[in-house]
Formats: C-alpha cells, structure tokens, sequence
C-alpha cells in the first residue's frame, strides 16, 4: 500500500505525462495492462498492475455512472482505500 506521500506524488507524475496529448492517446490505444505499465515505465511512472486494471475499472465507472458511487466505493472513502487516479473520460480497453 502506497503512502498519501507517494500518491500524491504519482498523481503530480500523472498529471504531467499525461498533459502529453500524444503520449495520452497511445496509452489509451493499448490493449493490454502490460503494454500500459511499459508505457508508464518509460515515462518515469510505475504502477502495478493491479493499480492499472483499477484506473480503468475507475474510468469506466465514472464514464457509465450517474454520480452514485458503488458499494466498494463507499468502503474506501470510509475505510481510506486505494485513491483513484483519472486517466481519461471514456475509459481504457484495460
């Protein structure tokens, strides 16, 4: 489990190399959760793959939500679970 030190300091990486438009849209072509942790990697952004499938479960979620959140959610906003990363409206294949 990561710090609230080093979570914010990968969403601050995040938001950086994903400013990258090009570099956005690539990412977000990949099929695999594999290809994106190589991706990420070699912008300097490690995440595990877990982390990765749970962005694009997040990303889903909120682009097919009604603002409600899930059951799961809940838990962790009351349990103080994993923080969720956007990577992008309308959701990764992975």
């Amino acid at each position: 489990m990561r710090t609230k030190e080093e979570l914010e300091a990968l969403q601050a990486k995040l938001k950086e190399v994903m400013a990258d438009k090009t570099f956005a849209e690539k990412l977000l072509s990949l099929e695999e959760p594999e290809d994106v942790k190589k991706a990420l990697e070699e912008k300097g952004v490690s995440l595990t793959l877990d982390e990765i499938r749970q962005m694009a479960e997040d990303a889903i979620r909120e682009d097919e939500g009604d603002g409600e959140l899930f059951e799961d959610e809940l838990d962790m906003v009351a349990g103080g679970g994993f923080t969720k990363i956007h990577v992008s409206k309308g959701g990764p294949r992975w």
